[in-house]
């Protein structure tokens, strides 16, 4: 097959050899794209660790432990993600929808984490003040119920 103009997303569909199928290359970007940013992530985590404990009189433990857990689920996650990509896309299969769960709870509960983590922080820089984060609260509680209703 030669090619007069550029390559397009529907060239890949229609492609004869099998590496080159569109789902599983629009997997595999996603896949690198998401490994980038976990190494920023890391490098990120590593920082905010080193400030945590370098300043032994502030240090506190609860910024600490969820910068730790949180750290834990994005290493959870693309090890699933890889794991993914071993088992199907080698095999010239695409994932099953079905089997993306534990991302998607994985990548909730990261939020749900990261949430939690910028609301104690304006409980802190605005000096123990709860009426700041009622509006945070009361969104953050409701967030349920508008995920579950708008589908």
């Amino acid at each position: 097959m030669t090619w007069t103009r550029s390559p397009t997303v529907h060239d890949f569909y229609n492609s004869p050899y099998p590496p080159y199928n569109a789902p599983a290359y629009m997997y595999v970007v996603a896949i690198l794209f998401e490994t980038l940013l976990y190494g920023i992530y890391i490098a990120l985590f590593f920082v905010c660790v080193h400030i945590l404990l370098r300043n032994r009189r502030t240090v506190q433990p609860p910024l600490l432990v969820l910068a730790t857990l949180m750290f834990t689920i994005a290493t959870t996650d693309i090890g699933v993600t890889y794991a993914y990509l071993l088992h199907y896309l080698l095999r010239g299969e695409v994932t099953p929808f079905k089997y993306l769960y534990p991302k998607f709870m994985l990548y909730i509960t990261n939020s749900t984490l990261g949430d939690t983590l910028m609301i104690y922080r304006c409980y802190v820089i605005w000096g123990h003040n709860k009426c700041i984060i009622i509006l945070p609260c009361v969104s953050y509680s409701l967030r349920p119920f508008v995920v579950t209703y708008s589908h």
